[in-house]
């Protein structure tokens, strides 16, 4: 009886690896698409609106951000608006969760801002866009992630106003600061010229 067995033991064993050696390229396939990296990269611009009606403020947002990464610094004044955009995503996805952690003060990062950003589609680009109101100075990061695991992340310091206004020369990131500053270079009066 037990010679009887083997043959049939042997040959379900045969077709059960015939059918995973069929299964595997489908399967890997199916991981390589699924495991694309998103890629992106950060844009930011920053204003100061807190003098503005809430309505004039619920309708303002910049055109123009410039991209980066590193030594980013804005005023406690300003709404730091910020972009991501992504160069290459492997699936269909139309949202995003960002998260917001203030990194000074605890040893631990701490979650103050988390949403769900729906991802705009312009022709070929697409992006997330979102804006944070003037925050407490202190150091923060940012972190993008699909289906709760981190894609990407970006770090930035918030600091007085004055101290931005103070320094000799321009702090690294400073490129970013408010674009309506009291500063006297005026397009109109830069490019006026007397009659």
């Amino acid at each position: 009886m037990r010679t009887e067995d083997a043959p049939f033991k042997g040959s379900s064993i045969i077709s059960l690896m015939k059918k995973l050696l069929i299964l595997i390229p489908g399967l890997l396939a199916l991981l390589v698409s699924c495991s694309q990296e998103i890629k992106g990269e950060f844009a930011w611009n920053t204003f100061y609106d807190q003098d503005l009606p809430p309505l004039e403020r619920s309708l303002l947002q910049p055109t123009q951000f410039r991209f980066g990464r590193e030594h980013l610094y804005f005023s406690d004044q300003n709404t730091i608006w910020w972009m991501y955009r992504i160069d290459q995503v492997g699936f269909g996805t139309r949202s995003l969760l960002v998260a917001l952690y203030s990194v000074s003060g605890s040893p631990e990062p701490v979650e103050i801002d988390l949403r769900e950003v729906p991802v705009e589609t312009s022709g070929d680009i697409r992006l997330l866009r979102q804006y944070y109101n003037p925050l407490p100075v202190g150091d923060y990061r940012l972190k993008i992630a699909h289906q709760s695991l981190p894609i990407d992340e970006v770090s930035f310091s918030v600091i007085p106003d004055d101290e931005l206004a103070i320094a000799s020369g321009p702090l690294p990131g400073d490129e970013y600061r408010d674009s309506f500053s009291d500063s006297s270079d005026d397009d109109i009066e830069k490019y006026s010229s007397p009659y």
